[in-house]
């Protein structure tokens, strides 16, 4: 017996088609023609759900990548982000077309390495000053004295002017 719903052989006597499980007899539907049997779809075509001339999806760890290039400067998300950059390009390219999102981890790539640079030169910056003081306190041996002795004793370095004679005169004659 032929089910009239989805066109499927069933066994005689049954009252319901295993495939569609809809009723065989007495109580059937209005009658629509049988719908041919579809071949089971391959893993490479796309269910019926997504139409053919949607967009392919964005690659995830593509748009990671470009959030944390705003935060690159700290360097292991700058890290974090050249990498993720680097490897969804890699993914992109090897969907072939399955995955976009190129242009946003170049874009991601170019501003992690740009803020990158700027820390190198930052952080090649602080260490030349400090050997330049460095090499300034060894010329004055009794600074680098003082220094270490405020630093040991967590005295507080303030910046003091030497006062004008004015001042001084006016503080003594408030002390007397």
């Amino acid at each position: 017996m032929l089910c009239p719903h989805c066109g499927h052989e069933s066994a005689d006597g049954r009252k319901f088609c295993r495939f569609c499980t809809k009723p065989l007899a007495g109580e059937a539907a209005p009658s629509q023609p049988a719908r041919p049997i579809a071949p089971p779809s391959s893993p490479m075509q796309r269910p019926p759900s997504q139409p053919a001339t949607s967009q392919p999806p964005t690659n995830k760890m593509a748009i990671a990548s470009l959030a944390l290039s705003l935060v690159a400067f700290i360097l292991p998300l700058g890290i974090a982000s050249v990498v993720m950059g680097h490897v969804s390009r890699k993914q992109i390219a090897k969907s072939q077309g399955r995955q976009t999102g190129t242009g946003l981890a170049f874009a991601g790539l170019i501003l992690s390495y740009l803020q990158l640079v700027v820390v190198a030169l930052i952080g090649a910056g602080l260490v030349a000053m400090l050997f330049g003081l460095n090499r300034e306190l060894d010329r004055h041996p009794d600074a680098r004295a003082a220094l270490v002795a405020r630093f040991k004793l967590a005295i507080p370095i303030i910046l003091t002017r030497p006062k004008s004679s004015s001042t001084a005169r006016m503080q003594r004659t408030h002390c007397v």
